[in-house]
């Protein structure tokens, strides 16, 4: 994705684990902040922390600015595909039992 920017393949792989990383310890976080802010706001959240992203990602000028922004990364997909996917398991079940 960065190597037009000019990214180098370690700066990308950084990336990648920074991502990662953050992604994995933010599914262990989600329930809790579900429970607080309910599932509509969690989703808010997640799709205004893509809207942010899109505008960093848009004016970097130097790929290694990237690393900065990737925690969110992680963050903000975790914040929409685990109410994302309760939501679907609960649809599943309604539609199996009636």
């Amino acid at each position: 994705m960065w190597s037009g920017a000019g990214a180098s393949q370690l700066m990308m792989g950084v990336s990648m684990v920074v991502d990662c990383t953050f992604e994995f310890v933010a599914y262990f976080v989600v329930d809790y902040v579900i429970r607080l802010i309910g599932h509509a706001g969690i989703m808010y959240i997640g799709l205004l922390g893509y809207a942010i992203r899109f505008v960093v990602y848009a004016s970097v000028r130097n790929p290694w600015t990237i690393l900065a922004v990737e925690p969110l990364q992680g963050l903000f997909v975790t914040c929409l595909n685990r109410p994302t996917c309760i939501v679907w398991h609960w649809l599943l079940l309604i539609k199996k039992f009636s």
